[in-house]
């Protein structure tokens, strides 16, 4: 936990905002990419947390726990203050106390309920691809049961005479209706080679994280990678609301980070992925 010059009073709450392997060992690291919103974590990250192609991935911090002190004068915060000559009561100021006390981390993404203890739901996300290859995948099944349960315009649509099978898939995926899903906190994660289990590098999207973490560089977050070391050792025991009680997440906390310079790289090749095989 982040502490600053023997003051062991002040802290800060956290709180939320398939198998396969490399060959080649990663350092843990969380990469915030140049393109806006954009985030990859290494396959040791990956491999800590328990995360996986299809997963979700939620980033914790403390910054509200910070701002409700400087909103209520916490004591121990008014007495950090006095000994640092920091005026809490400036914009200046308020920006050396994050300087000093803000953390972040990121954890395996939890199952959202309501204020009754049922799971949330919602419509599972599915682009035109993945509705042609849901289709593709089952088709005999998925054709049966539009022809036989359909509107009969619907079902006359698909045995006109001399409809291809492609045209069939095109009209069925067209028509494919999103399952209902369990609804979980964090973002997505995703892997270019569409490897399961972990161990593997797995990239993400937050916007607003993404902001926050690369705030300091003004226009340049856009030509910047900005590479966070993760701690994986000792991972961090974080209370989380899951919208009908308090359940414990386990987070690896960021540590120091470094900036370079954008390459322009083909899609898909920052997730590094070319080094990792199935088991």
């Amino acid at each position: 936990m982040k502490t600053f010059k023997g003051n062991t009073k002040l802290s800060f709450g956290l709180g939320a905002v398939n198998v396969a392997k490399r060959n080649a060992v990663s350092e843990p690291e969380l990469v915030a990419n140049p393109t806006v919103g954009g985030f990859r974590i290494t396959p040791a990250v990956s491999r800590a947390l328990g995360l996986t192609n299809g997963g979700y991935i939620m980033f914790v911090s403390n910054i509200d726990a910070i701002e409700q002190a400087i909103a209520n004068k916490d004591e121990n915060l008014v007495d950090f203050c006095a000994e640092e000559n920091i005026d809490m009561n400036t914009p200046e100021g308020v920006k050396a106390i994050h300087e000093a006390f803000d953390e972040w981390g990121i954890t395996k993404g939890i199952q959202m309920f309501d204020k009754n203890g049922n799971a949330v739901k919602t419509k599972e996300r599915m682009s035109k691809t993945d509705k042609v290859e849901y289709v593709t995948n089952n088709f005999d099944d998925v054709l049966k049961a539009a022809i036989e349960n359909g509107e009969p315009e619907f079902a006359a649509s698909l045995q006109v005479e001399g409809i291809t099978k492609e045209e069939q898939i095109e009209i069925l995926a067209n028509a494919v209706n999103p399952e209902q899903v369990n609804k979980y906190y964090g973002s997505k994660c995703s892997n270019s080679s569409n490897l399961s289990g972990t161990g593997v590098s797995l990239t993400f999207s937050d916007s607003a994280v993404w902001g926050a973490l690369k705030e300091d560089l003004g226009e340049e977050a856009k030509k910047m990678s900005r590479t966070f070391e993760v701690d994986i050792k000792e991972l961090r025991e974080v209370p989380y609301f899951n919208g009908h009680k308090e359940v414990i997440v386990k987070a690896a906390m960021l540590g120091e980070f470094k900036d370079t310079e954008s390459t322009r790289k083909s899609k898909g090749e920052d997730d590094a992925a070319t080094d990792e095989v199935a088991e």
